[in-house]
C-alpha cells in the first residue's frame, strides 16, 4: 500500500496544531472579551425625571404668568342731537320709505278683498293704491320768515307741491319733536284737520310719523333731492 512521506506527515502534523492552536485562541479570546455594562436603574429614572420636569417647566411657566384682562367694551353711544337738528339740516329732505310703512300694508289688505289671488289685477290694484298717496316727501326749513314744513308729491323725477305750513316747534329732544301748525297754504294730506302732531326718530338716518289715517310712516333722509 502507498505511504506517505515522513516529511509530509510531519508538514500535515504541524499544520493541524496551527489551526487547533489557532482557533482556540481565538475562542478563549472571545470569551475573556469584557461585556457590556447596563446602565444603572437609577440613572434611567434620574433622565426621565429631568426630561419630565423640562417638558413641564414651560406649562408651569405659563400658569404663573399673569392673565391679560379682555379690553373693556366702549360704552354705549350716548344720543345727543335733537329731533329738530336733524330735521332741519341744510339740505335734507325726508323720503317715503314705501314698502316698511303702514300705508302699505293698507293698500295690500283692501287689494287683497278685491283680488284674492295674486295676478295682475291685484297688481294693478296696487299700484293705483299708491299713486293715491300724496306725502311722498318732508321738507323741513327755518328761514328768517319763520319755520316750515312742505309736503311733495313725487311722480318720477318731479315733484308737485301738496301743502306749506309755518310751524311752531313745541317740545324736542333726540327721540322726540312736537310741531304745531299756525298756518298753511295747499291741503295737508298728513294729520288731516290736526294743528299737533310729533315727530319722532325711527333710527340714525330716519323719522317716523303715526298718521291716524295711514298708521305708522316711515321717512328717509335724502342729502341734495330739493335744492
Amino acid at each position: 500500500m502507498p505511504q506517505a512521506s515522513f516529511r509530509s506527515l510531519h508538514y500535515i502534523s504541524c499544520l493541524a496544531c496551527t489551526v487547533a492552536f489557532g482557533c482556540g485562541g481565538a475562542a478563549q479570546a472571545q470569551a475573556q472579551a469584557p461585556k457590556p455594562t447596563a446602565p444603572a436603574a437609577g440613572a434611567d429614572s434620574t433622565k426621565a425625571t429631568a426630561s419630565a420636569d423640562a417638558k413641564e417647566q414651560p406649562a408651569s411657566a405659563a400658569a404663573s404668568r399673569p392673565k391679560e384682562l379682555p379690553p373693556e367694551a366702549p360704552p354705549d353711544a350716548v344720543v345727543t342731537r335733537s329731533v329738530a337738528d336733524r330735521v332741519f339740516s341744510p339740505r335734507i329732505a325726508y323720503m317715503v320709505n314705501y314698502p316698511n310703512s303702514g300705508v302699505k300694508d293698507l293698500a295690500d289688505h283692501k287689494c287683497s278683498v278685491k283680488f284674492p289671488e295674486p295676478g295682475n289685477a291685484k297688481a294693478a290694484c296696487m299700484d293705483k293704491e299708491r299713486d293715491k298717496f300724496t306725502a311722498d316727501v318732508l321738507v323741513f326749513e327755518k328761514s328768517d320768515e319763520g319755520t316750515w314744513l312742505t309736503i311733495y308729491k313725487r311722480s318720477g323725477n318731479a315733484l308737485a307741491q301738496m301743502s306749506k305750513s309755518r310751524l311752531g316747534l313745541g317740545e324736542d329732544t333726540p327721540q322726540r319733536l312736537v310741531v304745531k301748525i299756525e298756518s298753511e297754504k295747499g291741503w295737508r294730506p298728513l294729520f288731516a284737520g290736526k294743528k299737533e302732531f310729533s315727530v319722532n326718530l325711527h333710527d340714525e338716518y330716519s323719522v317716523e310719523l303715526d298718521d291716524p289715517q295711514y298708521g305708522r310712516l316711515v321717512y328717509d333722509a335724502r342729502i341734495g333731492l330739493i335744492d
